[in-house]
């Protein structure tokens, strides 16, 4: 965590090791979490510009234009997982990693199913 900004929001600093074929990457995001008023809970998030966050010539700074994940209680045993993202990762990378990077994304929501089942 970069700063916290109140209770529901905080500057986090992400990044990720290069994979072959690929450079580093880092995030500056503003990170957003609330419930809504159904009991769903909401983390948003996108990229800002942030004095403790600089960018750097050791990894290539990419954009979170939105990032969006919703979980709404369906019953008592199971819920309803939504979650979007646009992003720019900047910079050159290969087909095969851009379609390993979308997978991952994709199955998020199974991930945090098998997550809140545990």
């Amino acid at each position: 965590m970069v700063e916290r900004l109140g209770p529901t929001a905080t500057v986090v600093h992400c990044w990720y090791k290069s994979s072959a074929g690929s450079s580093a990457r880092d995030f500056c995001l503003l990170e957003y979490r609330t419930t809504l008023p159904d009991g769903s809970r909401a983390l948003l998030a996108r990229s800002v510009e942030h004095p403790r966050c600089p960018v750097t010539r050791a990894r290539i700074r990419g954009e979170v234009r939105m990032w969006g994940l919703v979980v709404r209680p369906l019953t008592t045993t199971s819920s309803q997982i939504i979650c979007t993202l646009h992003c720019d990762m900047r910079g050159s990378m290969p087909l095969w990693l851009k379609t390993k990077v979308n997978m991952t994304q994709a199955m998020l929501p199974l991930g945090l199913a098998k997550l809140f089942a545990s």
